[in-house]
C-alpha cells in the first residue's frame, strides 16, 4: 500500500540519521518496485538519496521526479504522473513518484519516494473484462495516466471521452453499448476506469443461465431415476 510505505518514510525522516539510513536499506529490500527514496530543502535542493546499489549522479540536468511548484501547492502526498527516472547514470526505469511535506523545523521540507511502473502497467495489462474490456488510469481531471491500449492512441485509432469521464463521480454507468467503473485511488489522485460491453455480458449471462438450466436438467433426471428405482 502506497500510503503505509509514505507514512514508513516520512517517520523515518525524524529518526538520527544512522537509524534512518538502516530504516530505509531495510524498507528497500523489503519493496523491490521502490527506485529511490529522495529528500528534498525548501528550495527544491537534492539532500538525501536512498537506492539499493546506485548513487545520484553529480550533476542532474533535470529532476522529473520532483517539481518545486507543485510540492509548495500540495498540503498532503501527491502523486506524480509516470516519467523516466532521471537522477541515476545509465538507469532510466519509468517511474511514478509519491511525494509528501514534513514538519517544519527540519533540513528536509519534501520526501519523495519512486515506484517503478512496471508493475502498476503490467497487473492493468492483465486484468480483463470479458473478451474485449480493459481497465485504465487517468487522473482527476481526465488526462490518460496509462492505457493497456497506449500505441492504438498514439496512433489516433482508438480514444476514449476522458473529459466526460472526469466528471462524473465514482460508480457504474451503462450509456447503452459501453458499461463503465470509476474508482478513485486513495491518496494518488488517479482514477481506475474499467470498460466493459453490455453485448458480452448478455451473451455471458445467457451461456450462464443455459449451463445453470443443464445442470438443473441432469439434478432432475437423476432425482426421477432415483425415485422411480425405489418404487
Amino acid at each position: 500500500d502506497m500510503d503505509q510505505a509514505m507514512d514508513l518514510v516520512v517517520r523515518s525522516m525524524s529518526e538520527p540519521q544512522q537509524s534512518r539510513d538502516e530504516l530505509l536499506s531495510a524498507f528497500l529490500q523489503l519493496r523491490p518496485d521502490v527506485v529511490a527514496v529522495t529528500s528534498y530543502s525548501e528550495t527544491g535542493e537534492l539532500l538525501d538519496c536512498w537506492s539499493l546499489g546506485r548513487e545520484p549522479r553529480e550533476e542532474i540536468f533535470q529532476n522529473l521526479s520532483f517539481d518545486l511548484e507543485a510540492a509548495r501547492a500540495s498540503k498532503e502526498p501527491y502523486m506524480s504522473t509516470p516519467h523516466v527516472e532521471t537522477i541515476f547514470e545509465s538507469y532510466y526505469p519509468w517511474v511514478v513518484t509519491m511525494t509528501a511535506p514534513l514538519e517544519q523545523g527540519g533540513e528536509a521540507a519534501w520526501v519523495s519516494l519512486d515506484l517503478s511502473f512496471a508493475g502498476i502497467s503490467g497487473y492493468i495489462n492483465n486484468v480483463g473484462i470479458g473478451q474485449r474490456g480493459y481497465c485504465f488510469l487517468m487522473d482527476q481531471s481526465g488526462a490518460i495516466v496509462y492505457h493497456p491500449q497506449q500505441r492504438l492512441l498514439y496512433a489516433g485509432l482508438k480514444s476514449e471521452d476522458t473529459a466526460s469521464l472526469a466528471t462524473l463521480a465514482d460508480g457504474t454507468y451503462d450509456d447503452g453499448t459501453v458499461i463503465y467503473s470509476l474508482s478513485t485511488v486513495e491518496g494518488s489522485g488517479w482514477r481506475v476506469v474499467g470498460v466493459s460491453y453490455v453485448d458480452e455480458l448478455v451473451n455471458q449471462n445467457v451461456r450462464e443461465m443455459i449451463q445453470l438450466s443443464g445442470v438443473m436438467a441432469l439434478v432432475i433426471l437423476a432425482a426421477a431415476l432415483f425415485t422411480s428405482w425405489l418404487l
